[in-house]
């Protein structure tokens, strides 16, 4: 629909999945927001006003509440901060210096970034996490541990074109499946 709201919070701007995932129907963006500068090369990007005037790009901190947002965005994409297993064949040192504290910190961080940005969606509108890892504690675990506590949310089917293993409503796009790259996707509505 051209009128929505589209979030996106990713952890850099080369990090969304959603071109893969088929969600072009959400894409009307108005703000593009990273908590991270890192990646992002000011003096290469085109200004976002001159490609599209109904886009704000921000930098800010995903997992901290604004109250600005509060049930504005018809979808917010959390394209959280991962261990990126699912693509180390882009990134092979990540098998050799990730330590079992890193994973634990980053779950830490992944619930917070959905906890807090589901406050940003409308009634009616969705909230799309993903990460580019294909281990459960970072994707369905995390998930499950979301909804415990906010249960206004419900598991809906993404319709992607890319095969996918499906565990619980959610998806996982394995890289001998998916085109070589793994990553994971669930897609939520607010019920209520």
């Amino acid at each position: 629909d051209k009128n929505n709201n589209l979030l996106p919070m990713a952890r850099s701007k080369g990090n969304s999945n959603w071109k893969e995932l088929n969600l072009e129907e959400f894409l009307v963006p108005t703000f593009g927001i990273y908590d991270s500068f890192d990646e992002i090369d000011f003096d290469k990007l085109p200004n976002p006003s001159e490609l599209y005037s109904n886009i704000i790009a921000k930098v800010e901190d995903a997992s901290i509440y604004n109250e600005e947002y509060k049930e504005k965005f018809d979808v917010v994409l959390c394209d959280v901060p991962c261990s990126g297993l699912g693509v180390t064949f882009e990134n092979p040192d990540i098998k050799l210096f990730r330590e079992e504290k890193d994973y634990l910190s980053l779950q830490k961080e992944q619930l917070s970034i959905i906890n807090n940005c589901s406050k940003y969606v409308k009634l009616g509108g969705y909230l799309i996490y993903s990460t580019c890892s294909i281990f459960d504690r970072e994707n369905i675990e995390i998930i499950k541990s979301f909804m415990s506590e906010k249960n206004v949310f419900s598991i809906e089917k993404i319709n992607s074109k890319l095969p996918c293993e499906t565990v619980d409503g959610a998806s996982y796009y394995l890289p001998d499946i998916s085109c070589g790259a793994g990553f994971f996707v669930c897609k939520l509505k607010r019920e209520k």
